[in-house]
């Protein structure tokens, strides 16, 4: 080492090493004091985002637990109270007006029964002018009542039992589809027959007038409609 050295010159020498070798030490020192203070502040930093994020998520976790609704035995005064006025009644307690109002929405009882038949009726319509009622079915019979009296006013025989019967627009003809594959064109009036229409192969179910009264529709069992010109008919 140069402070060894016999010429004392040299001896400063000595110390200029010795204080380079101090000098790096302390960049040395100086380099692991930062290195140190970076792992510091960033140990204080990861700390700080650990603790923010589970801030977070305790907050999100109070929130939502506000939002669940509460359960029914738990609920307010006031909540109860609202459930309550929202609750349908039961029948037996329904008030007096509610029962009223029920009670007036019922189908009323018919007001006349026509009773003489002796068989089953399969058939029945009004006049246009509403006045008359007739009637048919399975006794062979056609019988005309007063709407207004239930009166019976006229009884037709002759039929084979009737599955369909029906006024004329004008109320002046009653036609009638028959078991015996007819339809027959009879007077309203005095019950008389005009015409029978024949052509079906089997029962005759169905029979209508046009709006007009110049057509009569005829439908049977055998798979057919026939129309038929009805001043023709009646005219002939």
């Amino acid at each position: 080492m140069k402070l060894l050295a016999s010429d004392p010159s040299q001896w400063f020498s000595g110390l200029e090493d010795l204080l380079d070798f101090g000098s790096a030490c302390d960049e040395i020192g100086k380099g692991i004091a930062l290195i140190a203070m970076i792992a510091v502040v960033g140990i204080i930093l990861m700390v700080w985002a650990v603790s923010a994020v589970c801030k977070s998520t305790s907050t999100q976790n109070i929130y939502l637990k506000t939002k669940q609704a509460a359960p029914p035995n738990k609920l307010s005064q006031a909540d109860n109270a609202s459930l309550a006025t929202r609750q349908v009644a039961p029948p037996n307690k329904l008030s007096q007006a509610d029962n009223a109002s029920l009670a007036t929405r019922q189908v009323a009882p018919p007001f006349r029964t026509l009773t003489g038949h002796e068989h089953n009726v399969h058939s029945v319509a009004f006049s246009p002018d509403s006045k008359t009622i007739v009637s048919a079915g399975d006794d062979k019979i056609i019988k005309l009542w007063d709407s207004q009296t239930g009166t019976e006013i006229r009884t037709l025989t002759g039929n084979a039992g009737t599955f369909s019967v029906t006024f004329s627009p004008d109320g002046k003809t009653i036609a009638s589809a028959s078991f015996d594959k007819a339809v027959r064109l009879l007077d309203s009036q005095n019950g008389g027959e005009i015409k029978t229409l024949t052509g079906h192969q089997h029962y005759v179910y169905s029979i209508a007038f046009s709006p007009d009264g110049k057509t009569i529709a005829i439908a049977g069992d055998d798979k057919t409609i026939k129309l038929w010109d009805v001043s023709a008919l009646t005219a002939s």
